[in-house]
């Protein structure tokens, strides 16, 4: 394989990878996901849904130190959800950030492997080059030879 094929190869396979993906499996970049366009849609339902429940307990006809404990309550389970929510979102933003350092690691090996692929094919083909090189000006040198003995013969 020569340099030109080693480097046809590796520009092919670059080609079947869009420039989202190949951002996203360097850590650079992230292709939003059905989940996250949704996420914000399910948060407005739920703050609607509490604004609805608060405005229910306001106006509900119950004394006022029945709401005022209804509203404690409230907040109280309201808080420890938004704790394990908190939670969740950190357990997964850890994961996400493991998964991209693979990613950005698979992929800079796989840089340099391909790079000491050209470095080392390049290296060949220069070596072949020279060896060339040395062949045809010894041939030259031996063709001047032959010629200036057949003159000086002649």
């Amino acid at each position: 394989m020569n340099f030109n094929e080693l480097v046809e190869q590796a520009r092919d396979s670059f080609k079947n990878i869009s420039s989202e993906r190949f951002l996203e499996s360097l850590g650079l970049q992230t292709i939003p996901t059905t989940a996250s366009r949704v996420l914000p849609l399910v948060a407005a339902f739920g703050a609607g849904a509490v604004l609805g429940s608060a405005a229910t307990f306001i106006f509900t006809p119950k004394s006022g130190t029945e709401t005022r404990e209804t509203i404690v309550d409230f907040v109280q389970k309201l808080v420890k959800l938004a704790k394990r929510e908190a939670e969740d979102v950190k357990d997964k933003a850890e994961s996400v950030k493991d998964g991209a350092e693979e990613k950005v690691a698979s992929a800079k090996d796989k840089i340099t492997e391909l790079k000491d692929k050209v470095v080392d094919k390049a290296k060949s083909i220069a070596s072949e080059a020279k060896s060339k090189a040395k062949d045809a000006a010894s041939e030259a040198k031996s063709k001047a030879k032959d010629a200036s003995s057949k003159m000086a013969s002649a």
